[in-house]
């Protein structure tokens, strides 16, 4: 019974391991999107344009915060990673969403 314990908390460093280094990837994605939107390219031309810009750029300010709460507390080992699932896994559907609206707002930039 001991041994099957052991085994289980492994387990839950490992889910927590890749949890971590799926939100590091994630966060360097969205610097990498962040510094993309205020490349000059990205400049809106109509005012549509401008309030859709910053609402993705609010976005990624709010994702980078959580990513930041979200991973503090992993590392920290405080937290079992059964508390952060749900949170892990929004912030995930969050992001694929956000990239597809920096997508919509590129094709609006050209047309």
């Amino acid at each position: 019974m001991n041994i099957k314990r052991k085994e289980h908390i492994l387990i839950k460093h490992k889910d927590t391991n890749t949890s971590l280094l799926r939100l590091e990837r994630n966060n360097r994605d969205l610097l990498q999107l962040k510094s993309k939107l205020n490349s000059y390219v990205c400049e809106p031309n109509t005012y549509s344009l401008f309030e859709h810009m910053e609402s993705l750029r609010h976005r990624i300010e709010h994702l980078l915060r959580n990513n930041s709460e979200i991973m503090l507390a992993l590392q920290g080992k405080k937290y079992y990673l059964e508390n952060y699932v749900d949170r892990v896994r929004n912030q995930l559907i969050e992001f694929k969403k956000l990239e597809k609206g920096i997508a919509d707002y590129m094709t609006g930039l050209r047309s």
